[in-house]
């Protein structure tokens, strides 16, 4: 089952006088009996239609167009076959999702799983761009989880995925892999999520937090040992207590930059940042204003 569905079919027209007219030719399950005059002046004797799809509830819009048979009339009953052509090809599941359609499958997820996801797309992450970057609160309403989401669609390749990951971590206590039909890379971390956007939209394997992974925690720590590096601790320094004023500084600092900006009622207050947080915050980025750090910058 391809999830798929066509749920109405719309052409596009001019009419005799020359004005943009629209006609429904399928709609509920049935074709429409439906007859029209156009201008003789139709491009290549072609007519385009707007179809409307729902992708297990998720809707879609896909174009097409239709071969005419008479220079000035349409009838919907001449040309059963070629609608029925159509409705079969959506139907088989014969459809590559755009990025932005798999997106909107993964916030639609998002919404089933947490209470007032937030979620931003197209985020700079050390030098590589989420497609997708989820903040996740709890019930109190204060950071608690960071999500990065990559996609590939069909049309793309991993090539670029190993880095992706290294980079997103940065940020993320998580991160997810989000597919259409393509086959999962071998070498995927263990700790990467899957999302399948093929059919009924679905979580084929959950992300585990990345420094509760070895791979991942070598990644993580490599990043705080940057920051360590930076700010140059003294030898007896916590470095358990140090590693988790890191984790706490970069979840208010995504807060107050990126969350802070929807305005909704339920979001709390600005974070403030206790003095050993400034302290870091001066020292790794030079910089005194905790709302001007740009995400891209926590590397």
């Amino acid at each position: 089952m391809s999830g798929i569905k066509v749920e109405k079919i719309v052409a596009d027209y001019f009419d005799q006088q020359g004005e943009s007219r629209t006609a429904t030719i399928y709609e509920n399950g049935s074709i429409c009996e439906t007859e029209f005059r156009f201008t003789s002046f139709a491009d290549n004797r072609r007519i385009d239609l707007e179809i409307s799809l729902s992708l297990c509830g998720h809707k879609l819009t896909r174009y097409a167009n239709l071969k005419l048979k008479d220079a000035g009339v349409f009838r919907t009953k001449d040309y059963t076959d070629e609608i029925r052509k159509i409705l079969n090809n959506f139907q088989s599941g014969r459809i590559i999702l755009s990025e932005h359609e798999m997106l909107s499958i993964v916030y639609d997820l998002l919404k089933r799983e947490y209470n007032f996801p937030f979620f931003k797309t197209h985020v700079e992450i050390a030098g590589s761009i989420a497609d997708g970057l989820a903040f996740v609160q709890d019930s109190s309403y204060r950071p608690a989880k960071i999500i990065a989401f990559e996609v590939k669609s069909d049309k793309d390749n991993f090539s670029r995925l190993k880095r992706q990951v290294e980079s997103y971590i940065h940020l993320a206590d998580e991160v997810y892999l989000v597919v259409q039909n393509k086959k999962i890379p071998k070498d995927l971390p263990f700790f990467v999520g899957v999302i399948s956007c093929s059919g009924e939209p679905r979580i084929l394997r959950r992300a585990i937090d990345v420094k509760h992974s070895i791979d991942g925690f070598e990644l993580w720590a490599q990043m705080v040992k940057n920051v360590n590096r930076k700010v140059g601790l003294p030898l007896e320094t916590d470095l358990k207590k140090f590693f988790a004023t890191v984790e706490t500084l970069k979840r208010k600092l995504i807060w107050n930059q990126f969350v802070i900006g929807f305005h909704q009622s339920y979001v709390k207050e600005y974070l403030p940042l206790t003095s050993e947080e400034k302290r870091i915050l001066k020292r790794v980025f030079g910089v005194k204003a905790e709302n001007i750090v740009p995400l891209d910058r926590w590397i």
